[in-house]
């Protein structure tokens, strides 16, 4: 028997055209700020509850702008492990997930779609505000919403097509009916905490969320405290899209108090989670504790082993040979180091030239370092709601503070090649680039995650050391190579141990449905966001068989 099986063909979200209609495009976000500001900048917020605003004894978090922080983008009331259980309870009490759980994929599928619906009529709000509260470009922060919507129509088509390829693909005889039930890992009344940060605080909280919505979850969302404003507006667009509030609860808190509360949680069935490689090895210890110790404790029958998504940083390599083609390599290497100012998991801060003498290479290196320093010292530092600016703020204080102690560290462990301009004196967090050479590839700079503006450039003096220099760190997470021989670029994919690889590409940006990302040892446990096996982690696949010739209508 030949069976027809289709994937999935959905596209990917159009960006704004910042080019040819720059004034226009960003005028309209420029009067979505201002009315911001005029409508609700520096209001009290709080947690949400299946919907209700919810009065907590935690503390109150200020929200302030990067770019100057005197100005209050909004005051968060901060959760605590008492509004936690609260959130679980009013989970539990509800039939509504009972009901969803049992939905099919197929049958959830919309949901996801009409959420998609919701953030294209509300981007011009959600962009402006990913520029107050975290600091992003217009171009990048209207990026991550089409990121956002992406994950949401994408994971609605891979439901659809997971409900199709398991019955496709099994073969059932005359009288006999096979098929595949997806059902929701976490058991009948599944629940995900969702602990997502501050760096892409729509697409990578949303990404999680439509996985767990679309295999039967309710899903408990702690934002990062400095994105908490843009959490609770994105939280408010999955209830005006239809998402049964009972299923969406909004607690912003502190990873000490709501992030331990939630992956601790007995009914807490799995967490997925982006950020620190230090929280990630707590979530990870507390959830093997669980799953070799004690889920089976529980008596009740509910408890379910937890499942994990986990994401946690890199420190990523860029290989660049003497063939290749340098006005690539100068762009690509530069938006991957400084675009954000550093502040991604994909971000390069490693970049490795191949020095052999016979090709060139050192001649090579020198033109890369001049032109790198050509580029840092052309941006412009400054805020993001003007748009000739290239380098933006830091997240807050405390990552200024880091950032330039890395950079101070940096110019004792090797040889500072250039900064960019100086940063503006107005109280913003900001810092400016930085390149450094003549490093030892052990030294901290080169092993430690930054988080900054900090571009690392090392000569190998075969494509050996260079492998050696790439795969030397515990991370294992976004790398590339730049070289005009495809033979070079395939042994390089083969050899470099990472979960995306990028040829004569920037190593930031992976599309959804394009580039599934996602990486293993200190980067991750694997899981692919953004591609059709992330949602499996959140499923428990069952097959199920019927004599059909059994089955008929009682008589009597």
């Amino acid at each position: 028997m030949t069976r027809t099986i289709t994937l999935p063909d959905v596209g990917n979200e159009p960006l704004i055209d910042w080019g040819n209609r720059q004034r226009d495009s960003f005028g309209k976000i420029t009067h979505t700020i201002r009315a911001f500001r005029e409508s609700k900048m520096g209001d009290a917020f709080f947690p949400l509850i299946a919907g209700r605003p919810i009065q907590t004894s935690g503390h109150i978090f200020q929200s302030a702008n990067p770019a100057n922080p005197a100005e209050i983008i909004g005051r968060m009331h901060m959760a605590d492990d008492t509004t936690v259980d609260e959130a679980v309870s009013s989970v539990l009490k509800s039939d509504t997930i009972r009901g969803w759980a049992q939905m099919s994929l197929s049958r959830r599928a919309p949901y996801l779609r009409a959420v998609a619906r919701e953030l294209r009529k509300h981007r011009a709000l959600l962009i402006a505000l990913i520029m107050l509260e975290v600091g992003k470009s217009a171009p990048r922060a209207d990026a991550e919403v089409c990121e956002a919507i992406d994950f949401l129509e994408h994971y609605a088509a891979y439901a659809e097509f997971l409900e199709t390829i398991g019955d496709a693909m099994l073969f059932s005889p005359k009288g006999e009916e096979n098929r595949i039930l997806w059902k929701p890992s976490g058991g009948a009344m599944p629940i995900l905490a969702s602990i997502q940060p501050w760096n892409f605080p729509v697409a990578i909280s949303v990404g999680p969320a439509a996985a767990a919505l679309v295999t039967g979850h309710a899903v408990l969302y702690k934002p990062a405290e400095q994105s908490s404003v843009i959490g609770f507006f994105l939280t408010r667009m999955f209830y005006e899209a239809g998402i049964p509030p009972e299923l969406f609860h909004f607690l912003p808190g502190t990873g000490e108090t709501v992030g331990r509360a939630l992956v601790a949680h007995p009914r807490v069935n799995a967490v997925a989670f982006t950020g620190s490689q230090v929280v990630r090895r707590e979530i990870e210890t507390s959830i093997r504790q669980w799953n070799e110790n004690e889920w089976g404790l529980y008596a009740e029958g509910y408890a379910q082993k937890k499942g994990v998504a986990l994401e946690s940083g890199g420190k990523n390599a860029i290989i660049v040979f003497p063939d290749a083609n340098l006005d690539r390599v100068i762009e690509d290497v530069s938006d991957s180091a400084f675009a954000f100012q550093g502040q991604m998991c994909s971000a390069c801060s490693r970049l490795i030239v191949v020095c052999e003498a016979k090709t060139g290479g050192e001649k090579t290196y020198d033109e890369i370092v001049a032109r790198l320093k050509e580029r840092m010292e052309s941006f412009s530092i400054g805020s993001p709601e003007d748009p000739k600016h290239q380098i933006g703020p830091l997240i807050d204080e405390a990552a200024m503070h880091k950032v330039n102690a890395c950079m101070e560290r940096a110019a004792r462990e090797g040889t500072v090649l250039a900064r960019g301009v100086p940063v503006p004196q107005n109280g913003g967090y900001y810092v400016s680039p930085m390149l450094v050479g003549d490093l030892s590839p052990q030294s901290e700079t080169a092993q430690e995650e930054i988080f900054g503006p900090v571009l690392s450039v090392f000569k190998a003096k075969t494509y050996e050391e260079a492998r050696r220099i790439a795969n030397g760190t515990n991370f294992a997470l976004t790398g590339g190579v730049h070289a005009r021989n495809p033979e070079k670029i395939a042994q390089v994919m083969h050899d470099m141990d990472v979960g995306a690889f990028y040829a004569n590409k920037r190593t930031i940006g992976a599309m959804v449905g394009r580039q599934p990302f996602g990486g293993f040892r200190e980067s991750g446990n694997g899981t692919k966001a953004g591609g059709w096996t992330y949602l499996l982690p959140f499923l428990k696949e069952v097959s199920v068989s019927r004599n059909t010739m059994e089955c008929g209508i009682p008589l009597g």
